[in-house]
């Protein structure tokens, strides 16, 4: 029987990031790849708003009572996707997790293909016995090697670029502690009413005229980054800009409070950060509602939720 395929070619990455740690292993199943398989979980495709540091560490631990009770390795790459590299592992459990933190993320574009499908992007899975997928696997793992490495290059050019000029208008210095407090002062200060979006949610059934379900409503954020920050990348750090966003729920709240919600021909929707539900303006939100309570809905993201189950178990009594 043919071998599994040519040995990944050496890094020249450090010797300890996971590309590396993930070459050298593959090493090893190629010497005996006798019950082994591979997963790649593209989370680096995911939206940015859902590759939040705290949101892939959530996506890794899944994996972590598998790793304990089987031969299986996980790698959480430099760009956000983990890679799980199986030995006599039961394919359905490791279906399951796989499944699971598809879940996380369900509302993101990428796990909107049926899974397993081959229009399904967010994974892939490789029979590491057989050489064709060895060879796929390895190829794959190269480009990442060295888009790691590239990245790495990358790194000191930036600070020295930054450090000698200024950024790009379009780009904006990164967002960072120093000028988080005054972009953070200038958000409590701004009008943001005019900056409210909507859209509609339709349910469509055939032969029947769509019924409006509620209207989203949600802030432009590049209208808002003009008017408060237009020289500042405010994506650069996400937990940063998480902070941020919860100013910016506590000043929608303000707005949609002025709403006559006993006259509102239909439900809004908005979507807010769990802790700010556990504020004093979801409060004053929440009397402005009154008994109306059925035209607001409430969005959250399902890894927000997953992140503190107990927290959002909380809130929930709270609405």
């Amino acid at each position: 029987m043919a071998g599994p395929g040519p040995a990944p070619r050496p890094s020249g990455a450090s010797g300890t990031s996971e590309e590396s740690l993930l070459l050298g292993h593959l090493r090893q199943v190629r010497a005996n790849p006798q019950g082994c398989y591979a997963v790649h979980i593209r989370l680096s495709d995911l939206r940015a708003s859902n590759k939040q540091p705290h949101f892939l560490n959530i996506a890794a631990r899944s994996f972590e009572v598998l790793i304990a009770n089987q031969l299986a390795n996980l790698f959480p790459l430099s760009n956000g996707d983990v890679v799980l590299v199986c030995r006599d592992t039961p394919v359905e459990e490791v279906d399951t997790v796989v499944k699971k933190v598809r879940t996380l993320f369900a509302e993101d574009p990428l796990t909107a293909a049926e899974y397993g499908s081959t229009e399904d992007h967010f994974s892939t899975w490789y029979d590491l016995t057989r050489t064709e997928d060895f060879k796929a696997f390895v190829a794959a793992v190269n480009d990442l090697v060295a888009a790691a490495e590239a990245r790495q290059k990358q790194a000191p050019a930036a600070k020295e670029g930054a450090a000698g000029s200024r950024p790009a208008k379009s780009e904006g210095a990164p967002l960072a502690p120093k000028n988080l407090v005054i972009i953070n002062q200038k958000l409590r200060a701004t009008q943001v009413a005019d900056l409210i979006r909507s859209q509609t949610a339709l349910n469509v059934v055939p032969g029947s005229k769509a019924q409006i379900v509620f209207r989203e409503h949600f802030v432009a954020i590049g209208e808002l980054k003009t008017r408060v920050a237009p020289d500042i990348n405010l994506f650069a750090n996400p937990w940063l800009f998480q902070y941020l966003t919860e100013t910016l729920d506590k000043r929608v709240l303000a707005v949609m409070a002025r709403r006559n919600f006993a006259t509102l021909p239909d439900a809004i929707s908005l979507n807010l950060n769990i802790n700010t539900i556990l504020t004093r303006d979801w409060e004053l939100f929440r009397a402005a509602v009154g008994e109306h309570t059925a035209k607001v809905v409430i969005e959250m993201q399902l890894i927000d939720i997953f992140s503190d189950v107990n927290r959002f178990d909380g809130v929930r009594a709270n609405l």
